[in-house]
């Protein structure tokens, strides 16, 4: 345990939470050239990301695993070494985890996964029989060396999983020996399976409508349980619990945690590394088709892990995964918990986004964030593999810094502090095995899902937290003094649905506790629910917390050795207003600007939507005293003018795209997608490298200047109004990719409308993508990345000669012309301050269109950034005259590369 308490966080908040900082999966998706990857390492080094983990993935150059791969990836890890940067091995090339790239399966095929494949006929008759799983997995997409190879690793066999384990962390280990001593973290497995069950043409998410099977275990069977199996497998699709189902489910929850969890744990182990990584835990069902037991797969890790793939509010939604990790990582011992966070989010996501994520996950006790993803390289389809640019292509990265500070104080604040969870809820693994197996284990709608979900969002309204308590571990709890006790863990109750099904191990356990005097709800749902509801929280001894509802605001309690510390959540959509009230010193903790505040007597703030607010409450008082800064706003009304890191950018008009006997399509081949840089290729096109484009861009007056953006290595020619451009005369420019370039073009154009053609070219694997359930129907296509740039504005579609303006506040980006801008822009004004207002402004707040990053520098002085509201900037003062103002404001990649997201500035004014 550690021995830090409130009142070290309070004078060195920032140093003792340090090691909260996020970390980063860095994609490795191009050539890996020592020259870039030594910026890179640099450029993370630069912003203090204190750890990486390499993540070999579709665009990778160099072959998996190759003795070029390990060249390069020993640089990388003395480059690591030298910057002081630690670094986490990804096992894989993509997932799930256990192929090799495709390699291992190609050379050892009887390593095969299979599955019982259960049908029905129309008539309700079932059939149950052994089937070689044939999905392409997205870790052989775009894999030359093996593309085309099908299925999955046998998880279930330890041979199977010796030969992953002999081709990934012993070759590693040979080649990079001397770097596990002082770089080399541990390994991160990902969404190890055991089965996949489903055919690559169905083109849908794994199949869960099947069982996971090897061709050893009807001999383990037989062996364990004195029957045969083989004649009964369609048993297992009976909807009713049975003993076969039991037997079934002993034996491959062993069989599969053994082979793969345990011997990679011991591997690890031996060679003095720690094993992290996720298993496939979207919902209960699929937890355990895919895992046999998310408790000890996930125990077997030293730092158990979890993916969160969303923006928000999607962290609020998903908060049984979060429980269950967190769960598992506590009664296993482990101080954290490992998460992969971010992906699938849009390219419009924010710092701000980025950090209320983060939050809510710290209050889940999930605590090693890695942020997905630093691309390597954004060229062609590469931006279209499921994550945003996080790193040096985002606008706001300059402004990365007060996201990594204020994630780990945010983080840091709530695992330090010990979690007050009131309730546990044993887990219904017996149920999730009993389960019928035609039942779609991604639906909402399956039973465990519905009765846990309830339960877990009973308890957060009525102010209370909960954890689970697994059947594995039940036997293992004792009853002291009315608390329930496992290991360092206490509960004052466990509920335990009668809605779902338990084995009777579970339920002697349960009587057990109950006659040692352990409070337990063992009743159905909603009569769980009511009781809930019908308690007062345990912790409104010490302090009142009133806002409109506790199902809007989630209230988390942790204790420190001198006070506890409380997290509140807003998860609904509107602003909540909350007031605190306590005889003891209430402290309001601001990770955004490291300040600890606390008060005597009642403390009254607003929490926005997917926000959290930090306070704690105790004897002593932490940090300064409040006091009342501001009497007066003064409105600041003056002029701005504008100018920008980039030029101005807008997209071509009317895209068609031509090739071979497919004449100019028609836009309903386009599917309407033409929100990523130019236009979607369409489908119809798919394996064709060679592609021919047109489209056009309407120019009111020609700007000073005007060129074309496009992807260097993706045009073979390109004319403009009939005549040819020079790509000598091209220059680079670090817009979404390195592989970016400007060509000037003003000459060839004219007033009116302008044509441009080209013929563009496409790496194979780009055009040969296989579709998976985040893309269902349509395959993943490149795009045909080109912009207009210039000094320009889009008015109406128009590009219109931009020369110095100044504006009046409002002042929204989108409605003056920079649509499809994406860099930071800088607002500017002379402000005069009148005489009167000498020496009382102590602040300055700025209100903006969209929740951008901001700084603010007055008289060529930085007053500090901010990536959230409220954007208030304390100052000493400021005398009479004439002042210089400037508002750096960031806007989005996604402006370019997706919908168009608003920037802009509302309001400035002084606060006296």
């Amino acid at each position: 345990m550690n021995n830090i308490t409130l009142s070290n966080l309070s004078k060195d908040w920032l140093r003792l939470t340090d090691d909260y900082r996020p970390s980063a999966f860095w994609f490795w998706n191009a050539a890996m050239e020592p020259e870039s990857i030594e910026q890179n390492i640099a450029e993370m080094h630069r912003h203090g990301i204190r750890e990486f983990l390499i993540h070999p993935i579709h665009g990778l150059d160099i072959e998996y695993l190759s003795d070029v791969y390990f060249e390069r990836y020993r640089y990388a890890l003395s480059v690591a070494r030298k910057y002081g940067l630690r670094v986490w091995i990804y096992d894989e090339y993509g997932w799930p985890s256990g192929n090799a790239g495709g390699k291992l399966l190609e050379q050892y095929p009887e390593h095969k996964a299979w599955y019982l494949r259960f049908s029905k006929t129309s008539n309700g008759t079932i059939t149950a029989e052994p089937f070689l799983s044939d999905r392409l997995l997205d870790n052989v997409v775009g894999a030359n060396w093996t593309k085309g190879t099908c299925g999955s690793l046998d998880t279930l066999s330890k041979e199977a999983v010796q030969c992953f384990i002999q081709m990934t962390h012993e070759r590693y280990y040979q080649e990079c020996r001397d770097f596990f001593k002082d770089v080399i973290t541990g390994f991160f497995t990902d969404e190890p399976v055991a089965m996949v069950g489903c055919a690559e043409n169905q083109r849908e998410i794994w199949n869960t409508i099947g069982l996971p099977w090897t061709p050893e275990l009807p001999k383990f069977f037989n062996r364990k349980f004195g029957y045969d199996i083989e004649k009964r497998y369609v048993e297992l699709a009976s909807q009713d619990a049975s003993k076969i189902k039991d037997d079934y489910w002993s034996l491959v929850k062993t069989l599969h945690i053994d082979a793969y969890h345990n011997q990679i744990s011991k591997w690890c182990k031996d060679h003095n590394v720690k094993y992290t990584g996720h298993i496939g835990e979207d919902f209960p069902l699929t937890q355990i088709r895919f895992s046999g037991s998310p408790f000890l797969s996930l125990g077997a890790m030293d730092e158990p892990g979890v993916d969160m793939l969303f923006s928000e509010p999607c962290p609020e939604h998903r908060f049984l995964q979060q429980v269950l990790v967190s769960s598992v990582a506590r009664h296993s011992g482990r101080q954290r918990v490992f998460c992969e966070a971010f992906g699938i989010s849009p390219f419009s996501i924010r710092l701000g986004q980025l950090l209320r994520s983060s939050q809510m996950l710290g209050i889940h006790g999930v605590n090693d964030i890695a942020m997905m993803g630093f691309h390597e390289s954004l060229d062609g389809v590469r931006k279209r593999m499921y994550w945003p640019p996080l790193f040096k292509t985002a606008p706001w990265w300059p402004f990365y810094p007060e996201f990594r500070d204020a994630c780990a104080r945010s983080v840091g604040l709530t695992s330090l502090g010990k979690l007050k969870a009131r309730y546990a809820v044993l887990y219904p693994q017996y149920q999730l095995e009993q389960d019928n197996v035609f039942m779609d284990g991604w639906s909402n709608d399956e039973p465990a899902m519905k009765n846990l979900n309830s339960i877990g969002v009973a308890i957060y309204e009525a102010g209370e937290t909960f954890e689970f308590i697994f059947p594995e571990n039940l036997h293992c709890a004792s009853v002291k003094d009315g608390m329930i006790t496992l290991g360092q863990v206490q509960y004052s109750e466990i509920f335990v649905t009668t809605d779902l099904l338990y084995s009777q191990e579970n339920i002697a356990a349960i009587e057990d506790l109950m006659q040692q005097g352990a409070k337990i709800e063992y009743a159905p749902t909603d009569r769980i629910v009511s009781s809930v509801k019908s308690k007062s929280p345990l912790w409104n001894k010490s302090v009142d917390i009133r806002c409109q509802s506790f199902g809007k605001v989630r209230v988390f309690e942790y204790s420190y050795s001198d006070g506890s510390l409380f997290a509140l959540r807003n998860v609904f959509t509107e602003k909540q207003e909350v007031c605190i009230h306590s005889n003891q010193f209430v402290t309001e903790w601001d990770p955004i600007s490291g300040n600890c505040i606390y008060h005597q007597g009642d403390l009254n703030f607003v929490i926005e939507p997917n926000s959290t607010k930090y306070f704690s409450v105790s004897s002593l008082a932490f940090g300064d005293k409040c006091s009342v800064r501001y009497d007066e706003i003064v409105p600041i009304d003056s002029a701005w003018t504008i100018s920008t890191d980039m030029p101005n950018m807008a997209r071509l008009l009317n895209i068609q795209f031509s090739h071979g006997e497919h004449g100019w399509l028609s836009p309903e081949y386009y599917e309407g997608q033409t929100n990523i840089g130019a236009a979607f290729i369409p489908s119809v096109f798919k394996g064709q490298t060679q592609i021919k484009m047109r489209g056009e861009f309407d120019i009111d007056s020609i700007p000073a200047k005007l060129g074309v953006v496009y992807e260097q290595n993706h045009f073979a020619n390109m004319i403009i109004n009939g005549q040819v451009v020079s790509f000598g005369n091209a220059h680079p420019l670090a817009c979404w990719d390195s592989s970016c370039q400007y060509i000037e073009v003003s000459s060839l154009c004219q007033e009116g409308l302008n044509t441009i053609e080209a013929q563009l070219l496409f790496e194979k694997f780009e055009t040969s993508l296989c579709s998976d359930g985040y893309f269902r129907e349509r395959p993943v296509m490149p795009t045909c990345d080109v912009c207009i740039a210039g000094t320009f504005k889009s008015v109406n579609g128009k590009l219109v000669n931009y020369s110095d303006e100044k504006f009046n506040l409002p002042l929204n980006l989108s409605e003056i012309g920079w649509v499809h801008y994406s860099g930071r822009v800088i607002f500017t004004s002379i402000i005069n301050v009148d005489q009167s207002l000498s020496g009382k402004i102590r602040g300055l707040q700025v209100s903006l269109v969209s929740e951008d990053a901001i700084e603010v520098i007055l008289d060529g002085n930085s007053l500090g950034c901010r990536i959230v509201e409220p954007y208030k900037f304390e100052l000493d003062s400021v005398t009479a005259g004439q002042h210089k103002l400037e508002l750096v404001i960031s806007t989005t990649s996604g402006n370019i590369l997706d919908e168009p997201s608003p920037s802009g500035l509302l309001k400035v004014e002084w606060l006296c």
